[in-house]
């Protein structure tokens, strides 16, 4: 199979602030100190995000879906995100997002349109780096149509293993960035394909 032709395991995200970013990375930076995380965030690679939806595609399929991407995102404008909560949930400390309308409705908007253009059949090889013992990561991958998304959405930053306290909130930030990332080990976002702007 050529590498055009081979699948791999794909994030659509909302970036965060430079400011929530960072306050994320000293949290992890706690959590990888204090409880030994295995997901170690960074601002290049493994970075805080906001998953909205998750899938596969080939190489190939890169440019078709960064136009369909750009032409979903021509109806929405850069719109307020505000974190409430920090939440403990399985083992994993995350910052837990208002699900506003803005937000519910692009999630919705993309799952609609792009469904039909992911594969939901992966396995570790579409993974970044070819990570091994990442079988919990390809299934949260291929199930995230039927168990992640629509009513079962539910819009996060993950920070690390452990429990972590977190006193200074809510933080508001705005979500003005659009990204897809070829996933890693844990869901991590590892590799950018590309970005857009909401004006």
């Amino acid at each position: 199979m050529s590498r055009s032709a081979e699948h791999i395991a794909i994030d659509i995200v909302l970036l965060p602030s430079n400011e929530v970013s960072n306050t994320a990375i000293m949290l992890n930076k706690k959590l990888v100190e204090q409880h030994g995380s295995t997901i170690v965030l960074g601002r290049e690679m493994t970075v805080p995000h906001v998953s909205m939806l998750m899938g596969g595609l080939t190489i190939g399929q890169i440019p078709a879906m960064e136009r369909e991407i750009r032409h979903i995102l021509s109806n929405f404008t850069a719109f307020e995100i505000q974190i409430r909560s920090l939440v403990y949930k399985n083992g994993i400390s995350s910052f837990e997002i208002d699900q506003t309308e803005t937000l519910l409705s692009l999630h919705t908007e993309l799952a609609t349109h792009l469904e039909n253009h992911l594969s939901f059949n992966l396995t570790e090889s579409s993974l970044y780096g070819n990570p091994k013992e990442s079988s919990s990561a390809i299934n949260w991958i291929n199930s995230f149509i039927t168990k992640n998304s629509f009513s079962n959405f539910w819009p996060h930053i993950t920070l690390g293993h452990g429990q972590v306290q977190f006193e200074d909130l809510p933080l508001c930030f705005e979500a003005n960035t659009v990204a897809v990332y070829h996933l890693g080990t844990h869901c991590t976002c590892q590799k950018k394909l590309f970005s857009i702007k909401l004006v």
